[in-house]
């Protein structure tokens, strides 16, 4: 996701790499201006823009410091910290990151629009799509600027694109979604059939904690993914009493978040997450094959 970073971001990020990456986080002055071809000036604004920009970011472990005897440069940093949560936060304020963001909860009437919403100019916002559009056609979507500004595509494959997207560049540092609290998706996942995910496992945990959200705001949103799609595995059906207790507690669950769907719509919906977490597999908690797998007819067959 580096390349969502503009020119500005990718060279700061250069710069506090190269001072990481050094012995004990320091590297001299004449390093620096060789190595990343800059001056004197330049240099020192920004390792000054840097400064408060990880500041405002709020992560105040980090910070460059000048040392005048040496003519060097340290990066404090305290332990247990790292440096891609400073890289994270740029990529989140970039111009591709923001137009995603944005796309993934609203349209607009038009580029213009969109453009002032991302702080933007409009030929910019027109170079930044049409980028991204290499990327999401590879991936059976595609922002669409016709009689609306939205992205549009395969449903479930957005799901799972924004759920990797907000994986990487929130990074379990912050919480994306200001529907559901983090500990509220837990106590749905407890529900989940011990067969396939067991919500105590540390196996995965952040990237499933960040795909039922997505899923659950996409429906919340009435985006539905159509009946019809084809999965290239069957979907999740539990077939032990245990598993069919667990999935109905699952269900009822689920449509505490996403409410005013019929109990048909609900079995569907949480069959798709309950298959999508058994894809993310495997995982160490999960000792043999779910039943579902030599159960179901149709896997049988």
């Amino acid at each position: 996701m580096r390349e969502y970073l503009d020119s500005k971001s990718q060279k700061k990020v250069a710069l506090l790499e190269r001072i990481f990456y050094a012995e004990n986080h320091t590297c001299t002055q004449e390093e620096l201006l060789n190595e990343l071809n800059i001056t004197y000036p330049t240099l020192i604004s920004t390792i000054k823009t840097i400064n408060f920009d990880i500041e405002r970011f709020g992560y105040k472990a980090f910070s460059i410091v000048h040392s005048a005897p040496n003519l060097s440069y340290t990066l404090k940093i305290s332990d247990n910290c790292s440096i891609q949560l400073i890289i994270n936060a740029y990529i989140r304020e970039s111009p591709k990151f923001q137009i995603l963001e944005t796309l993934l909860l609203a349209s607009f009437p038009n580029l213009q629009v969109l453009a002032n919403e991302v702080h933007v100019s409009y030929s910019g916002i027109k170079k930044e799509i049409k980028e991204l559009n290499e990327e999401l056609r590879e991936r059976n979507l595609s922002i669409s600027t016709g009689s609306q500004v939205e992205i549009t595509g395969d449903e479930f494959s957005l799901r799972i694109f924004y759920t990797f997207l907000f994986l990487v560049a929130y990074s379990g540092d912050r919480w994306p979604f200001s529907f559901v609290q983090y500990d509220e998706i837990t106590d749905i996942l407890e529900s989940c059939p011990k067969e396939i995910y067991r919500a105590n496992s540390i196996d995965k945990a952040m990237m499933i904690h960040y795909y039922v959200p997505m899923h659950l705001l996409r429906d919340r949103m009435n985006c539905q993914i159509d009946t019809t799609r084809q999965f290239k595995v069957a979907l999740y059906k539990a077939c032990t009493e245990e598993s069919k207790k667990s999935e109905s507690a699952f269900i009822k669950k689920v449509a505490k978040q996403v409410p005013n769907r019929s109990y048909k719509e609900m079995t569907y919906t949480t069959q798709i997450i309950l298959s999508t977490i058994v894809a993310f597999g495997s995982y160490s908690s999960i000792e043999k094959m779910p039943s579902f797998f030599y159960m179901d007819e149709q896997l049988e067959e």
